[in-house]
């Protein structure tokens, strides 16, 4: 409810005939926190991970961000910006899905580092195997798309560190198809792999591709 919420508080705030807002899609998110760090307030953000990481993750968004080892929790305008207000949206079996808000990184306005709703952008989280190209395409497509208003025609930018890498190349090659078969607008794809320049894994050389 949260998510859908900010989701049409932006498109009320556009212009009538503005364009959707922009989107981020990042695959193998992982503990990223990159959407409180550096996401402009009003992206829609989605992260995808395997069910198990996607839960740890969601839990630990739910104590507040605090570390794991008993570490101290981190300073109350950071915790404010990390994505808050997680409730479950419906799923398949041994999949995981919660949508919600999050502060909106450097974007965020001093209501959102207080609690506040302003300045907080729709954002996601989902558990499943990138693998199933074609399931990760019609979650986002369905459930009110993603549950934060995912629109295929809107510019979007797909995420991919260090986790491509670890698919078969006809795995990584189908998932990447498939989400530039479903995007209608402007796709940019970042992808970040550690490989060796000569062929295969390792070797300490971070190339992009």
């Amino acid at each position: 409810a949260a998510a859908a919420a900010a989701t049409a508080a932006a498109a009320a705030a556009a212009p009538t005939g503005a364009p959707p807002p922009p989107q981020v899609l990042s695959l193998g998110a992982g503990f990223d926190t990159r959407p409180a760090c550096h996401a402009p307030a009003g992206v829609v953000y989605v992260e995808v991970d395997f069910p198990a990481v996607a839960a740890a993750k969601w839990r630990r968004l739910g104590a507040g961000g605090a570390a794991a080892g008993g570490l101290a929790p981190p300073p109350t305008a950071a915790r404010a910006a990390l994505p808050a207000h997680l409730s479950p949206v419906p799923c398949a079996d041994g999949e995981f899905h919660v949508a919600g808000t999050y502060g909106g990184g450097a974007g965020a306005s001093a209501a959102a580092a207080a609690g506040g709703g302003a300045g907080r952008g729709a954002y996601a989280l989902l558990g499943g195997d990138l693998r199933d190209a074609g399931r990760l395409v019609a979650r986002l497509s369905a459930n009110g798309g993603g549950g934060v208003g995912w629109d295929w025609a809107a510019p979007t930018l797909l995420l991919a560190e260090l986790v491509l890498v670890y698919m078969e190349p006809g795995e990584s090659g189908a998932l990447l198809a498939a989400v530039a078969a479903a995007a209608t607008g402007c796709l940019a794809v970042v992808d970040f792999e550690q490989v060796r320049v000569g062929g295969g894994r390792g070797g300490g050389e971070a190339t992009p591709r």
